[in-house]
């Protein structure tokens, strides 16, 4: 079943709440991380949270632990967040990516989508969206906040 809202999603979720999911967020900025962290912890019992500030601590991580998504920024230090993504398709294609930028969808989200993202959620719709982005991706969905659901095509 096919949603359009404010956001584009595939495979609504039944509910917004990530419990057991275990979550590695990317992203260079430590409060951006702490802002996330917050979310998730809030949401309830989200599992195993871990943090990467960069690509290599990501790809470290991975290697050390089972995660159910990767939430991962488009700028990072090193090699920039889409091309992790590519490199994270060759060594764990099941693994779900959630892109989380501060670059609009329309920007880079149809790109994201065809290197394999699960999703890509705004920073500015972090509060009112991430929960359901992750129950969405984690569930086998896919959750684009396009504003227009078209661009998608």
């Amino acid at each position: 079943m096919t949603h359009i809202t404010k956001a584009f999603t595939m495979h609504a979720p039944e509910s917004d709440r990530p419990t057991g999911i275990n979550i590695l967020i990317t992203d260079d900025h430590p409060l951006i991380r702490q802002r996330i962290r917050f979310i998730l912890e809030e949401s309830g019992d989200p599992g195993l949270i871990e943090e990467a500030s960069s690509g290599q601590e990501m790809m470290a991580k991975i290697s050390e632990h089972d995660f159910d998504v990767v939430l991962l920024d488009i700028s990072l230090p090193g090699k920039s967040g889409l091309e992790l993504l590519k490199d994270l398709r060759e060594i764990n294609p099941d693994i779900k990516v959630l892109i989380v930028s501060i670059y609009p969808a329309e920007q880079y989200g149809f790109m994201a989508k065809k290197l394999g993202a699960s999703g890509y959620v705004t920073k500015s719709h972090v509060p009112d969206e991430l929960l359901t982005a992750i129950q969405t991706v984690v569930s086998g969905g896919r959750y684009f906040n396009f504003r227009n659901a078209d661009a998608l095509n």
